[in-house]
């Protein structure tokens, strides 16, 4: 599985071949700084270690009188990695919302059709994980226990019915403007 700044360098990628500046400003403009602060130095770095691991491939272009430019392609291996990273983000639930959202802004890596395979059974676990901490939090509710252990599942509760309440719009969504992704 890639790193979340290896994820995101790896779908501009699939999106458009691009050399290592071109994929900063590509960040600026997504503004993906407001959610994952990724620095331009993780992302020459970053792209380093994808060339090293084979995912992408740099190919050097000279354009008139202009300094030589690498420019990045991703690989077969790495469209395979970044297609199982982005399903892996999509399927599991995690306190650390990072990797969902990364998993919903490539969504196009996947297609639509599985996007809304795998958020359905993204629902179908949040609904048995929140019923379970419900059950959970109602018990140690009854018990004599620190506040701070009823602050926690509390917390715990509330983020775990938000992500639900975001995937079932997500799915409603998706069932309401099909085909408009792929």
């Amino acid at each position: 599985m890639l790193s979340k700044s290896m994820t995101i360098l790896s779908a501009i990628l699939w999106e458009n071949p691009s050399n290592g500046y071109e994929i900063v400003k590509k960040l600026s403009v997504m503004e993906i700084k407001h959610w994952y602060n990724i620095a331009e130095s993780t992302v020459y770095a970053s792209i380093k270690m994808l060339e090293k691991k084979g995912n992408i491939e740099g190919k050097i272009e000279k354009k008139s009188n202009m300094p030589p430019k690498t420019i990045y392609t991703l690989t077969l291996k790495g469209e395979t990695e970044l297609t199982e990273t982005i399903r892996e983000y999509l399927q599991k639930f995690s306190y650390d919302t990072v990797d969902f959202t990364i998993g919903v802004f490539f969504m196009p890596v996947i297609g639509k059709q599985e996007f809304s395979s795998i958020i359905e059974v993204r629902c179908k676990y949040l609904q048995k994980y929140t019923s379970h901490l419900s059950r959970q939090y109602e018990e140690i509710s009854k018990q004599k226990l620190p506040e701070n252990v009823l602050y926690g599942v509390k917390y715990s509760l509330d983020i775990a019915l938000v992500n639900l309440e975001n995937a079932q719009k997500i799915l409603k969504s998706l069932q309401k403007h099909e085909g408009d992704y792929d």
